[in-house]
């Protein structure tokens, strides 16, 4: 409490709380002792500051407690003569702090705006020439930060010091501390989530100081999962080099994940970690080179990108932005909505249950912070349903949205990987959440009190599995309703080879009946209630020897490499297709066959690729049979290299 500084007794006593209530050895105490000792200098160091309810959860208490807290449940870990970053230090703190007000700031600037009109009209004359333009494309990808302070070790003596420095004060970042093993080898630990003793497995940081042909490893000792892509798919870091101005990249050698030999003390016993090792070679001098789990989608990216969907003149007669609610963060928690309006409306709305009203579709996202996935597939979904392709025409004709991109923006800020701020799981919260702890649930579920809802989207990233595919409801002895719910992930698998069906789980789970697909699918009655999974992998992952001779998803992207057929295909099958069948997707409707060329071309072929569908579980075939029969096209959703 002394070495706390400023800090609020509440705050304190809020963190505190969720130190493990079992036996604490005398040597944990020390080590834990000897990490205040270090802090002690808080009340001096940082200057005192107006508390306010927007800027609470600034408190980093827990943040420097849950780094401690690792370390402490194997003191040898980390002694304080080779720590080279400890992210609950004073500067670091100080850093942290002031990135975050200026975004809770911004925050609350768009917030009063949204309150007056909620969208904003015109445009450009070049965006008025170019109506059918990609929406949002010109913001390029969520790139880090420039301003990243990176500050040199204090108390290391200088013939241990290392040239590298770290940082991860910056949004989404997480790391927790850094020890130096060698010149070259570093171990790194994670931050828990707020407020909790559990969920690392979001990793986002920087690093500056190396030379040109430096390798170094890096290793990352406290993952909580026990499986990952990055063991079973050969899954890579995503890697930002400023230098080289590629972006974010697949990178990283030596790609390991196992059980660690470090495990933490819990009133449940030991809790094993796992970790995840992996080797990087500096390309450019004194480059800073930032590393992350998965391409980051932060909450400001997210604000810039609503903001160019807004100024789109194209948008302004069927879209309005409002905010759902404010965070316990203060931060504006965005819903959009989306329709064609009806005669006499100035702005598309979700009126009350009371009128006749058009079906409601709800799409939601971000519910997990450490899922970025699920923000690029929402990107990629709102560019679609506010384009002017005959399909999203027709879909916001027949439906009212409601559409919630980011469901957990604090989560997003802090860098968590699975909680919000209450140190909670917001998606086992809608059987019965509370307004001040989950605001956003609470505001979500008001929303739709009384409202005929006919579908509901959870956009999801899944770390430990391949491909994109669903989860759903199900009646117990009902087929004819249970076909109904599984119609949609069925046409998906058929539209597009990155759905398999075969993935797809459809049951009322116990301990599940607190999300918000089985919210939607037993309190709202919503037929087609979903949650919808994109893996982290990119579907196949390059090996080393791939990425030698220039076999990456970047080149297959772009045309100068072909990947093979998957062997999971009969070959067979490509040959008693006849010719006329194989349409390419991106051919224009009215360049198909007719509808009857199509029937009498495809029905022999349709049932070939369904025998084989059943057989091999993979839709490619029967993707360009449907395409020809149907005449019309599937859209993508965010872009390939970071949906999955």
């Amino acid at each position: 409490a002394q070495a706390a500084g400023d800090r609020s007794k509440t705050s304190r006593q809020f963190a505190l709380g969720c130190w493990p209530c079992g036996s604490v050895t005398d040597a944990v105490m020390g080590a834990v002792r000897h990490g205040l000792e270090d802090q002690s200098q808080w009340a001096s160091a940082v200057p005192s500051r107006a508390r306010n309810q927007a800027l609470d959860f600034l408190d980093s208490v827990s943040h420097g407690i849950c780094s401690y807290l690792v370390a402490c449940g194997e003191p040898p870990l980390a002694p304080r003569d080779t720590v080279v970053y400890d992210s609950s230090s004073a500067a670091e703190n100080h850093r942290w702090q002031k990135c975050v007000e200026h975004i809770v700031a911004s925050s609350g600037c768009k917030a009063e705006s949204l309150g007056n009109s909620g969208r904003h009209s015109g445009g450009d004359e070049q965006n008025n020439a170019n109506g059918n333009a990609n929406l949002g494309m010109a913001l390029g990808t969520c790139a880090p930060p420039k301003d990243v302070a990176f500050a040199h070790p204090q108390g290391i003596r200088q013939e241990n010091c290392s040239t590298l420095m770290f940082s991860s004060c910056f949004e989404s970042g997480n790391l927790a501390m850094v020890r130096q093993d060698s010149p070259t080898r570093f171990t790194l630990l994670l931050d828990f989530d707020t407020n909790t003793v559990g969920y690392t497995q979001w990793f986002y940081f920087g690093v500056t100081g190396g030379f040109r042909g430096m390798e170094v490893t890096f290793i990352i000792a406290n993952m909580a999962k026990a499986d990952s892509l990055f063991a079973s798919a050969g899954m890579r870091p995503v890697v930002w080099s400023e230098a080289s101005g590629c972006g974010w990249v697949r990178g990283c050698s030596k790609v390991q994940y196992g059980p660690s030999e470090h495990k933490a003390n819990s009133e449940d016993g030991a809790i094993q970690y796992y970790r995840l090792s992996f080797n990087y070679t500096f390309e450019h001098d004194n480059d800073t080179v930032f590393f992350a789990h998965h391409y980051p989608y932060t909450y400001s990216y997210l604000q810039k990108f609503l903001e160019t969907l807004l100024v789109h003149p194209q948008t302004s007669r069927f879209l309005r932005r409002e905010a759902l609610c404010m965070t316990e963060g203060g931060l504006a928690c965005d819903a959009l909505i989306i329709g064609e309006l009806e005669a006499g409306e100035p702005t598309p709305r979700v009126a009350s249950a009371k009128k006749n009203q058009r079906p409601l579709a709800v799409v939601t996202a971000r519910v997990h912070p450490g899922e970025p996935n699920s923000s690029w597939m929402m990107q990629g979904f709102l560019q679609f349903l506010c384009s002017q392709a005959p399909e999203a025409c027709a879909l916001r004709q027949a439906c009212s949205w409601l559409i919630v991109p980011m469901l957990n923006p604090d989560g997003v800020i802090q860098g968590n990987t699975r909680c919000g701020l209450a140190g909670v799981d917001l998606n086992r919260c809608f059987g019965n959440p509370q307004k001040r702890p989950h605001p956003t649930v609470w505001h979500l579920k008001e929303r739709l009190r009384g409202r005929h809802v006919q579908l509901y989207l959870d956009f999801h990233g899944h770390s430990q599995r391949e491909g994109v595919f669903f989860y759903g409801g199900k009646f117990s002895g009902d087929n004819k309703r249970n076909a109904k719910i599984q119609l949609l992930p069925r046409l998906c698998a058929l539209g597009s080879q990155d759905f398999t069906f075969s993935d797809c789980t459809f049951a009322v789970q116990e301990a599940k009946l607190s999300t918000a697909r089985l919210y939607a699918f037993q309190q709202l009655g919503t037929l087609h209630a979903y949650t919808v999974e994109a893996s982290f992998s990119c579907g196949h992952c390059p090996t080393e020897k791939e990425v030698e001779e220039g076999r990456t998803a970047d080149a297959v992207a772009a045309g100068t490499f072909k990947r093979p057929c998957p062997s999971s295909i009969p070959r067979t099958v490509e040959r008693k297709c006849p010719p006329a069948t194989w349409i390419p997707a991106g051919v224009p409707t009215r360049q198909r066959p007719s509808s009857s060329h199509a029937r009498r071309c495809c029905q022999p072929v349709k049932k070939q690729a369904t025998r084989n569908l059943q057989e091999t579980q993979h839709p490619v075939v029967a993707n360009r049979v449907g395409d020809a029969c149907s005449g019309g096209s599937s859209s993508s959703s965010g872009s390939s290299s970071s949906s999955g």
